[in-house]
């Protein structure tokens, strides 16, 4: 599960009021694959002005236990 701050956007739009859209990838607390996934976000403003942004977030997968046996314990 991958948790991100939501991006942030202002506008000098005289009418109050911006959208946030996730338009590519998962929102924040989803469970990301093993891979690199592209994340990308529009803001739209009373006004109808837009601006978009994206980000990439990485998992890489854990690497195993280093375990070792010796007769009948194991560590």
């Amino acid at each position: 599960v991958v948790q991100y701050a939501l991006p942030t956007a202002s506008s000098d739009c005289s009418c109050p009021g911006i959208g946030l859209t996730i338009t590519e990838g998962l929102p924040s607390g989803s469970l990301f694959p093993v891979t690199t996934t592209k994340v990308c976000y529009e803001a739209v403003d009373s006004c109808g002005n837009t601006a978009s942004c994206c980000f990439k977030v990485t998992v890489r997968e854990e690497e195993p236990c280093d375990e070792k046996e010796i007769g009948c314990m194991k560590y």
